[in-house]
């Protein structure tokens, strides 16, 4: 049991390989692959699912704090944690980085793009709360972020009209039948507790 929480059956674990896989295939031969931003994207998804590992432990011993009010807390105490080391390894960019994204998009559009950006990614955690606070389990809230990155595969293709190979398709595929095993195998855990 990780973190003192109780292990799902093997079935469960199982179906993650397909899901994993199918994500790794469908990104093979992505002309942009960079094995940094692999090794940093892994630990993020490491790091988010602790953090959902950790929420969904403190909402049930802390039954009155509620999922919105524990984002609020993480996020500020996150905040606290990093804005020092934000700022120690990246201060000296800022200025020149602002003033790149000034001249490639205008002082307003970057405005609203930096607003949108944050108020966006502030509801899609609040929304990650909220299904934990509904009852999902972890692994369901990272099943349902995997298959968001087949979901922009998928509408990298129809909006910016990306060419996608047959192994891209395949891993796709393959996720979304893993994503299909994983709730016949959550399915059947349920009816038998």
């Amino acid at each position: 049991p990780l973190l003192g929480t109780s292990s799902p059956p093997l079935a469960v674990w199982a179906s993650l390989v397909p899901i994993i896989a199918g994500c790794a295939i469908s990104s093979l031969n992505e002309v942009t692959f960079a094995w940094a931003g692999f090794l940093n994207a892994s630990a993020s998804n490491v790091g988010m699912v602790l953090r959902n590992i950790v929420s969904k432990k403190m909402m049930g011993q802390y039954n009155s704090m509620g999922g919105i009010n524990l984002f609020i807390l993480i996020s500020s105490a996150a905040t606290v944690f990093c804005a020092p080391l934000a700022y120690y390894f990246e201060h000296t960019r800022w200025n020149a980085a602002l003033e790149a994204a000034k001249a490639s998009a205008g002082s307003q559009q970057l405005a609203w793009l930096m607003i949108s950006s944050a108020t966006l990614y502030t509801l899609y955690n609040v929304f990650s709360y909220l299904v934990l606070d509904l009852g999902f389990s972890p692994i369901t809230l990272s099943v349902g972020n995997s298959m968001k990155r087949v979901a922009v595969v998928i509408s990298s293709v129809i909006f910016f009209n990306n060419p996608v190979s047959p192994l891209n398709w395949a891993g796709s595929a393959l996720a979304i039948f893993g994503t299909y095993l994983y709730s016949v195998a959550s399915a059947t855990k349920a009816k038998k507790a």
